[in-house]
């Protein structure tokens, strides 16, 4: 048997050894540098194709460098941060860190994102709203809709018509797979108390959040997916065609209709489908339901310029609706986007409500619409009651110092 100690293998120990702390450090310094020089390639040149985070991306502004900004140290700081926000590959590193949370933890990353049984999602504030979170009051609800009424008198008054619709949210459709933790406790909710005062408000109104809970067991189709926040394409289109029969009779005159020509099942593209995966930010995403995809024609019966006109004051939930050909049933719908931005846009110049005249464009109009989400019933019209209510206190102020100058001018 040979000795541990054959000058053999100590040789080899040693020629090893020596290979060991020279040649594999300069290696393993080279992979390091060629590793930090791939990244700062990636930052300054994009040259591998990531793909984007979803959701709302923050970035911090860099400002201007100067005596100040340096010595306060406002510069390298801001520096120091925007570099940390656009590394190279930082998407891909965001979500291999999600991606383990989430499937060894069940840890959900995606600001607002809650995951609920069997892989669920919702948004918080539609999971609050839906726990009896933020409740408005029944007192301030009944004042807000008193103003409504003044705003439907004004509208009636200019051959105007009013609608509100309730617009449903995901935890009322599917409770079932809320964490347990979110769970109503059976208090009142903003959707609840809302829609109790609306029933003996008088004012014309549709409850499709109701219509969808009660439609879920007979419907062919999901009317929600399931990683997404808004209803379905199936679901809107249903949604629409009950607007346009509920607009028909309120105006009473006829108009364009439309129907399901076909459906198509296809895997999920459209980012309404599943904006709460694409908030997740997973490596793999979550699959979602079999949705079916509407193909609409329409029914034509006047022309085009004998159609409605209509003004539509809503939130994203409206989106969907604007994007359906059920939409070419009106003349023109300006959707005035949280009583904010207003689309469509004007020869590529989008407005706010702040540059055009609000009562004017209400008087000129056929229907104004109202739709809130169960979310956004905290802030039930976005501004535009508050709103639209003072301009015509002050009309009717003016009107009448008018009149009251006028009279007294004529005796």
């Amino acid at each position: 048997m040979l000795s541990p100690h054959w000058p053999g293998q100590v040789s080899a120990r040693l020629f090893i050894s020596g290979f060991d702390m020279g040649i594999l450090k300069k290696i393993l310094v080279l992979i390091l540098l060629a590793y930090f020089l791939v990244h700062v390639a990636q930052l300054f040149t994009g040259f591998i194709k990531v793909k984007p985070l979803g959701g709302v991306i923050h970035t911090t502004e860099v400002p201007n460098l100067s005596m100040a900004s340096w010595f306060s140290g406002a510069f390298q700081d801001s520096l120091t941060n925007r570099l940390d926000e656009a590394f190279g590959f930082r998407p891909l590193y965001i979500r291999l860190f999600n991606q383990i949370d989430f499937s060894l933890y069940r840890k959900i990353h995606g600001y607002g994102v809650v995951l609920g049984k069997n892989n669920y999602l919702y948004e918080n504030w539609y999971v609050l709203e839906y726990g009896g979170y933020g409740l408005v009051g029944i007192e301030k609800i009944t004042e807000t809709l008193n103003k409504l009424k003044v705003i439907n008198d004004y509208l009636q008054k200019n051959q105007t018509k009013l609608l509100v619709v309730l617009a449903p949210g995901k935890p009322y459709y599917y409770p079932e797979y809320l964490p347990d933790e979110s769970i109503s406790t059976g208090q009142s909710t903003n959707y609840y108390d809302y829609m109790n005062v609306l029933s003996n408000s008088g004012l014309p109104w549709i409850d499709i959040n109701n219509w969808f809970i009660k439609a879920k067991d007979t419907t062919t189709y999901p009317l929600f997916s399931k990683t997404g926040t808004h209803w379905s394409d199936y679901g809107a289109a249903l949604v629409a065609d009950s607007i346009l029969k509920y607009t028909q009779w309120q105006l009473d005159r006829p108009m364009n209709s439309i129907r399901i020509k076909e459906l198509k099942s296809k895997p999920i593209t459209k980012t309404a489908d599943t904006d709460l995966n694409n908030v997740a930010n997973l490596i793999f995403p979550i699959k979602d339901l079999n949705l079916m995809y509407p193909i609409l024609e329409i029914d034509s019966v006047i022309s085009p310029d004998e159609s409605p006109e209509r003004i539509v004051i809503g939130d994203s939930f409206f989106w969907n609706l604007f994007g359906l050909k059920s939409n070419n049933c009106y003349k023109i719908t300006n959707f005035w986007y949280y009583y904010s931005s207003i689309f469509p846009q004007w020869e590529n110049y989008q407005p706010t409500i702040n540059e055009v005249d609000v009562l004017q464009k209400i008087r000129e109009t056929d229907q104004v619409v109202i739709m809130v989400t169960t979310a956004g019933l905290y802030k039930f019209g976005y501004g535009f009651i508050e709103d639209v209510y003072k301009k015509i206190i002050k009309e009717n102020e003016s009107s009448l110092s008018v009149k009251i100058e006028s009279s007294m001018s004529g005796n």
